[in-house]
């Protein structure tokens, strides 16, 4: 298999393309940035590359202990620092070696996800609309005959502005099977598309996210995941240009490749032994329980090859269901989520829940890890991107929607300063906060859902 033509025209004659693949039979393998791809003779003004940063959004639902009374008073999520003068919270301790990379917002509320009259009021309701409001800002129709009309959100406005720079316009990905019970709405007039979809291309619709890490896999490489216990890999068909290519890059570049394709290997290993545990576990079959940190981390892999390889700039997880009763083995809480979340205003049981909050927490932070370890030019691939992390709900007892746990980390490719406690009014929309992201990451937008405003990050 040769190096394509571009590919040596590159070698020989001058920087390698920005987006030159190394292509197999049935596979294709972007190449994260290398310094092979800037001109050796431009200045450093010229070789500073434009602002590409990438936006990563990701929701765990039925809000925060911290979000309680109790848990405000206590500084379970949101630091008593403002600024830079703050201490992590137990909520978030696992951010602490990103300190510089992470803005806390506080304070933020999300009306939209609420009941605006009498009429849509009932059991479930805050259940049904939450995930379709947290990054669109819109009420959610209500509509018995299922249809559906939201707004569209903040990564698909971002994805619109990037149109045809990318092979991907935007991943939506989650750890939720999307199976739902008979009928065409869930409950009283909702459809099941706002529980799921918290990524709309517009307001009718939904970019229902895709729960198969080998589906997505698939669609960044062109080819199902090689079966890795038998040593094979979608890479096979790319040992020699590989090779060629390795053999012509200065030393940075060689380990770079080396540890992308190496990363690529990994990831199809960890999609291989997880879908043997899911058919495993699907069968009744013994064996250990399917993991969610495992399928978190393989998530995130995707991700963030997919981001360092400028596949895509877009990307939303979507991290569990408003009523899903799984249990967390891993964050020492065996309480059933959706059980945990409901605790009753009672001390002991939102300190609980505030462990399970932690552990939600600790998954994203190792995400974020993974980020800031991966070179991007001059800077790493955390400082180019924005995380968005939170839920639309607060107080989860009472389905509030007020005081959000929400947190942002990186740089934005330096539109966003990181190290900062920022504090908002109480009852600051949190769509003020998505119209800031789209106007720090140069997107024109106007009014996003009830926001009035922009938050200083």
């Amino acid at each position: 298999m040769a190096v394509s033509k571009e590919m040596m025209m590159a070698i020989f004659r001058g920087p390698l393309p920005r987006r030159t693949v190394l292509r197999g039979a049935t596979a294709a393998v972007a190449l994260p940035f290398l310094q092979a791809m800037t001109p050796p003779s431009a200045s450093t003004a010229a070789r500073e590359r434009p602002r590409k940063p990438r936006l990563l959004a990701i929701e765990m639902v039925h809000g925060a202990g911290g979000s309680t009374a109790y848990g405000r008073s206590r500084n379970l999520w949101s630091p008593e620092g403002e600024g830079r003068d703050f201490v992590f919270t137990p909520s978030l301790a696992a951010l602490a070696p990103f300190r510089e990379q992470v803005t806390i917002v506080s304070n933020t509320d999300l009306r939209p996800a609420g009941s605006l009259s009498p009429a849509e009021d009932g059991d479930g309701v805050d259940h049904a609309r939450s995930s379709a409001v947290f990054l669109t800002g819109a009420h959610p129709a209500r509509n018995i005959e299922g249809k559906v009309l939201a707004g569209p959100s903040i990564d698909q406005i971002f994805a619109r502005s990037l149109r045809g720079q990318t092979r991907i316009s935007s991943l939506e990905l989650t750890v939720e099977d999307l199976g739902e019970p008979p009928g065409p709405v869930w409950p009283q007039g909702y459809s099941p598309a706002y529980r799921h979809a918290i990524s709309w291309i517009d307001a009718r619709t939904p970019a229902m996210p895709e729960v198969s890490p080998g589906k997505v896999f698939a669609r960044l490489f062109g080819a199902v995941p090689a079966d890795a216990a038998q040593g094979g890999s979608v890479l096979d068909a790319m040992i020699d240009p590989a090779r060629k290519l390795h053999g012509d890059l200065a030393g940075e570049d060689r380990h770079r490749l080396a540890a992308h394709l190496q990363d690529i290997r990994d990831l199809e290993r960890s999609i291989h032994d997880f879908a043997g545990m899911k058919r495993a576990a699907s069968n009744g079959e013994a064996g250990g329980p399917l993991s969610f940190p495992d399928h978190v981390r393989i998530l995130g892999e995707l991700t963030r090859l997919a981001f360092a390889a400028d596949l895509t700039r877009v990307a939303t997880i979507k991290l569990g269901l408003d009523r899903n009763q799984r249990i967390y083995p891993e964050s020492g809480v065996m309480t059933p989520f959706h059980t945990a979340s409901h605790h009753r205003q009672e001390p002991e049981q939102i300190e609980a829940f505030t462990r399970l909050n932690a552990f939600h927490v600790a998954q994203v932070a190792d995400l974020i890890g993974r980020f800031d370890r991966t070179g991007d030019g001059e800077a790493s691939l955390l400082q180019r991107s924005l995380v968005l992390y939170g839920s639309p709900m607060g107080d989860s007892h009472v389905h509030a929607h007020s005081y959000l746990p929400v947190f942002l980390a990186g740089r934005a490719d330096g539109a966003i300063e990181g190290g900062r406690h920022v504090v908002c009014a109480p009852g600051t929309p949190f769509a003020d906060l998505l119209r800031t992201i789209v106007a720090r990451l140069d997107a024109p937008v106007g009014r996003i859902g009830d926001s009035v405003g922009l938050v200083p990050v």
